[in-house]
């Protein structure tokens, strides 16, 4: 017998079962070079091999969401961290996909910065949240 997953748990059940659209992926800071380490459905507004800087990657993110995204990069370079962080792109359908991005960095043996991450689209968790939150405000 299959257990429910809490809706809390989805992208994590999506993951394991094999249905979740994840890309792992590194940037050098220096060069502003962005590879993608995985290959994933293309699931954004451009093809990944379009996406191979921070300024392509920037031209889907939410205008709404790129100031603290870019805030969150750029404090994780400063401190050596990472960030983990939930923002919105354009998807490749025209749509509006939500993702859970995790980004560490990491120094390369040329002692240059780089972040490696990953990725998560949590859209189906984001829409099934909103419906749940909407569903207790009109019941209270």
């Amino acid at each position: 017998m299959r257990s429910r997953a809490s809706t809390l748990d989805l992208p994590l059940v999506k993951l394991a079962e094999g249905d979740a659209s994840m890309a792992t992926w590194e940037w050098n800071a220096q060069t502003d070079e962005l590879h993608w380490t995985s290959e994933p459905a293309e699931i954004y507004a451009k093809p990944l091999r379009e996406l191979n800087s921070s300024a392509e990657w920037a031209s889907i993110v939410h205008p709404d969401d790129l100031e603290r995204l870019q805030s969150a990069v750029q404090s994780a370079l400063l401190n050596g961290t990472g960030f983990r962080e939930r923002f919105r792109v354009a998807g490749n359908h025209g749509d509006t996909l939500w993702i859970l991005g995790y980004g560490k960095v990491v120094k390369t043996p040329s002692q240059s910065l780089k972040l490696v991450g990953m990725n998560l689209d949590v859209t189906d968790w984001v829409e099934t949240l909103v419906a749940s939150e909407t569903r207790f405000t009109a019941t209270f």
